[in-house]
């Protein structure tokens, strides 16, 4: 025949199930930096634009030296 289990016992072990659980200021925590890094990301896109941009420039200039 299984344990009983105590009212004590279930509320300890349902404590111990959230102690690992993120907290919503966690949540915040992890959104903002999201958010920073979603900014850096956008930056870097910009940079690559302007990169491509330029390479593909300097790809014509060389064809017309040839």
């Amino acid at each position: 025949m299984p344990k009983e289990i105590t009212n004590e016992e279930l509320a300890q072990m349902i404590a111990r199930g959230f102690e690992t659980t993120a907290s919503k200021e966690d949540i915040k925590r992890l959104d903002a930096g999201i958010n920073r890094l979603d900014g850096h990301i956008d930056r870097l896109d910009n940079q690559m634009d302007h990169l491509d941009a330029r390479m593909g420039r300097m790809e014509a200039d060389l064809n017309e030296i040839k």
